[in-house]
């Protein structure tokens, strides 16, 4: 297909590799579909070791191919590491709120207090699969929600009607959760280059940091699309709580902001 071109010629032409365009021209038999042979490239590009892309063109090199690299990297990152690297992005983004006496994002019931007055606490609850909301199945988060109502540790809570909650859509946890993968690989690609425990080029270094921001860009972006279910309790009767389930957006600024908005135009929170 081609090689990496010498220094003389990158500095000639600004260029690498061969274009999509004449690879198709070359390989391509009359009566085939083309989109088979970008179908081939995009794969060969993706399970490659040395074959380059850059924007439309490819080259096999000495470097290695940034997306095998950065999918290597991202199996290898595991479910904790993710999931620290997003409770700090939803801290970030939940922010404090005026009226909240507390934002606690994926604490246990136990880490929670049961101190008498200030305002009411914002609970943001962990990804999971196994507590996450979704209207076919609501009872997991209402169980989860009942759970920290009515306890702190091993001890009964003595004030359950101070807790609000915001939980994760099933639908979008495994994605949140790939994409925070995608950007600690970026990250340790990035990290992995300074300290030249890997080689990259100019362009590549620059194609790193490109993809790095992103997908931190996109972290967030889906967590503010995930986060949006909030869990208000209610009173069924004096033994049995139960929840209002609102749907509460927030595209940019603080979502505890969004929130306590959203409740006192609803008449759900006085200021």
């Amino acid at each position: 297909m081609g090689s990496a071109p010498s220094a003389e010629a990158v500095a000639q032409t600004a260029m690498r590799g061969i274009d999509k365009r004449r690879i198709r021209l070359g390989a391509a038999i009359p009566g085939q579909a083309l989109g088979a042979y970008d179908d081939a490239l995009d794969a060969l590009g993706g399970q490659s070791h040395y074959l380059n892309v850059d924007r439309t063109r490819y080259y096999y090199g000495v470097t290695p191919n940034l997306r095998q690299e950065m999918e290597q990297r991202k199996s290898q990152i595991n479910s904790r590491q993710a999931m620290d690297y997003l409770k700090t992005v939803v801290a970030s983004i939940c922010g404090r709120g005026s009226y909240f006496s507390g934002v606690h994002v994926f604490a246990a019931h136990e880490d929670i207090d049961d101190n008498i007055g200030g305002g009411p606490k914002l609970v943001v609850m962990r990804p999971d699969m196994s507590i996450a909301y979704s209207r076919a199945n609501e009872n997991l988060a209402f169980d989860e929600a009942t759970a920290y109502l009515q306890k702190r540790g091993s001890s009964p809570r003595a004030r359950q009607n101070r807790m609000l909650f915001l939980f994760p859509d099933t639908n979008s946890v495994g994605r949140l959760l790939d994409q925070c993968r995608i950007y600690l690989a970026w990250e340790d690609i990035l990290e992995a280059s300074r300290l030249e425990k890997i080689i990259l080029d100019t362009a590549q270094v620059e194609n790193a940091k490109t993809s790095e921001q992103r997908a931190k860009n996109q972290v967030e972006v889906t967590a503010r699309q995930c986060y949006h279910f909030l869990l208000v309790p209610e009173a069924v009767d004096p033994r049995t709580v139960g929840f209002t389930v609102e749907r509460v957006a927030s595209q940019q600024g603080a979502i505890a902001t969004s929130i306590e908005n959203y409740l006192v135009e609803n008449d759900l929170l006085v200021r």
